[in-house]
């Protein structure tokens, strides 16, 4: 058989974006003698380290296209896309962008015939109101224009198709499956990063999460402030980039926290960090499935985490919280200061979240579909 080219349709492919995370431990487990990833992508990527170099190296292709913000672009990006999908032939689209799918099916099916696989990632269209709203009516005939429906997370998936499709199980929740063997705890690690971070001797709370909205760093600021009142060696230990970063840090100044806070942009050894952390917090204001909650429980952490998020994320006892009371959150942090870090990856691999049968099952999917099989 002929290896299959599935081309994935993101935003971006820097490392910090938990879809791309996804995609790229797929990628690297999948049989790549049968299946290869390429991409098309329309942010940006200036100011992030990319998945770029990697993807080349696997013997992916990477394709930039006209950002599709306005009439006028949209005509461009649909010409971009057409001459894309002629050059290579492709006949399968994983859809990450949900809200494209009109255009890329109308493109997809005029040119090359391709299937469309929209995949759901989260529990909501936008921060932003106004694309919140574009979004919505752009994924209003969203299950007539697509072929497979994906999800991150029943939540997720319910969302996006309505509980309607997903009860008659015509949606495949994909889990967001990692390599657990990398996340394992190791004590030499640990020690390790802490001290190359200088934290030997510090109480380290820790986050990963872009600066945007949803990912309510306001709200952590808070119950940071509230437990270095109790705690005097705590730190916070923040890892990722966005555009809100700055306003973080002026409202650390204003609180006089900003020594006791340590900034990371994006990272390629996220599993080495974690294992440096002491408590995992994640006040998220809404979530599909936030592959960092199952790295860190991985990794042995205590998770505490708000309860807009999915409760498919609970693996390893995690603490779901309302964002309401900073207080409340402090009180679970000083709780979790002794937690035994224990070996995880037996549960961890029992929930399905070991990226190497998850990408078997992904690996069907994309072989049947080819084929024109029933999945």
């Amino acid at each position: 058989m002929n290896k299959i080219r599935v081309l994935h349709m993101v935003s971006t492919l820097s490392n910090g974006s938990g879809v791309m995370g996804f995609i790229m431990n797929a990628y690297r487990n999948i049989d790549r003698n049968k299946i290869q990833f390429d991409f098309i992508y329309f942010d940006n990527e200036e100011r992030s380290i990319t998945y770029i170099d990697e993807i080349l190296k696997l013997g992916g292709k990477v394709n930039y296209i006209t950002k599709p913000n306005n009439l006028r672009n949209i005509n461009e990006f649909k010409n971009e896309l057409s001459e894309i999908l002629k050059k290579e032939n492709y006949k399968i689209i994983h859809l990450h962008e949900v809200y494209l799918n009109k255009f890329v099916n109308d493109e997809a099916k005029k040119v090359v015939g391709a299937k469309v696989i929209a995949h759901s990632h989260a529990t909501k269209y936008s921060d932003n109101k106004i694309k919140a709203i574009r979004n919505k009516i752009l994924c209003f005939n969203l299950k007539k224009n697509v072929d497979i429906f994906f999800a991150c997370s029943k939540a997720a998936g319910k969302f996006l198709y309505g509980k309607k499709a997903f009860y008659d199980n015509r949606v495949f929740v994909i889990n967001n499956a990692i390599e657990i063997d990398k996340f394992k705890y190791n004590e030499n690690i640990r020690n390790k990063v802490r001290k190359e971070l200088n934290l030997e001797e510090k109480f380290v709370i820790g986050n990963i999460g872009r600066f945007a909205k949803q990912k309510n760093h306001k709200f952590l600021i808070d119950i940071f402030y509230e437990v270095k009142k109790k705690k005097e060696n705590a730190f916070l230990l923040l890892i990722g980039e966005g555009d809100l970063r700055e306003s973080i840090e002026r409202k650390l100044e204003k609180l006089n926290l900003r020594n006791s806070v340590l900034f990371l942009s994006s990272r390629k050894d996220v599993n080495e960090i974690l294992q440096g952390m002491d408590v995992f917090v994640l006040p998220s204001l809404y979530e599909g499935l936030p592959v960092s909650v199952i790295e860190a429980q991985t990794s042995g952490l205590p998770c505490i985490i708000s309860n807009k998020v999915t409760d498919e994320v609970n693996i390893i006892d995690c603490k779901f919280l309302s964002i309401t009371n900073a207080k409340v959150w402090c009180k679970y942090i000083l709780k979790s200061e002794d937690h035994l870090r224990v070996d995880t990856n037996e549960s961890i691999t029992k929930a399905g979240y070991d990226i190497k049968y998850e990408a078997l099952r992904i690996q069907n999917i994309y072989e049947k579909l080819y084929a024109g099989r029933d999945i």
